[in-house]
């Protein structure tokens, strides 16, 4: 996810497919919200390999439904693993001092997650973040 993320930065908008050894839907969701424009797992059948390249090519986007049925639209899905994992900190009261040592960035760092985190959640700050969290997890507590 993070190369895509510096694609789409730099202005670059390549057709992509991923190659996945996983169908953990948060990952697969944030590939997606990325930009990528196929997907197809591991050990897939080369014919299908073939078709979702071919259709990628001609611009068109190949997801299996599969995968896309598992996807959910919560706010929360739209967080990267980076910010997610941000989140949990959050909601175990930890300062972004504390945040920063523990997941070896800059606590300037942690503020720029922060506020991306706090925009996709549409709140205004780590109280209403943490608020929102903990209502998820009590619905959906995987």
């Amino acid at each position: 996810p993070e190369v895509l993320a510096d694609l789409g930065r730099l202005g670059f908008d390549p057709r992509i497919v991923l190659f996945a050894d996983t169908s953990n839907p948060s990952v697969v969701n944030e590939t997606i919200q990325l930009g990528v424009n196929g997907l197809c797992y591991q050990f897939e059948d080369p014919e299908i390999l073939f078709a979702t390249l071919t259709a990628v090519m001609k611009g068109r986007i190949c997801i299996p439904y599969t995968v896309l049925s598992k996807i959910s639209n919560t706010p929360f899905q739209r967080l990267t693993s980076r910010e997610t994992e941000l989140l949990g900190m959050l909601a175990n009261g930890w300062t972004n001092i504390q945040i920063a040592a523990r997941t070896g960035i800059s606590e300037n760092t942690v503020k720029y997650h922060l506020k991306n985190l706090y925009d996709k959640l549409e709140v205004r700050n780590r109280a209403m973040a943490v608020a929102l969290y903990t209502k998820e997890r009590r619905r959906n507590p995987d």
